[in-house]
């Protein structure tokens, strides 16, 4: 907050990632909302590194509403100018 910098959300990583379990990624998902109380700036990320990587988005976007935490909320990188 102090420097103005984003909190990234991995979905691939944490939220969506099939070794965690349900309580784990529920601990997280509350831990986020918390940060969000507290005014951080939150992104999301996916660890995409190439054209083959499916990441389920909707279900990420369904996890994180649960907490009160929605897509137009979410810190995007601002388009380019030309």
């Amino acid at each position: 907050m102090e420097h103005g910098k984003a909190i990234e959300i991995n979905l691939g990583a944490m939220l969506l990632n099939p070794h965690y379990p349900d309580r784990f990624k529920r601990q997280y998902l509350e831990y986020l909302a918390h940060l969000k109380t507290r005014g951080v700036v939150l992104a999301v990320g996916s660890d995409c590194h190439d054209d083959r990587y499916h990441v389920g988005f909707a279900r990420a976007a369904e996890m994180l509403d649960s907490v009160g935490i929605r897509d137009e909320e979410l810190w995007r990188l601002p388009p380019r100018s030309a």
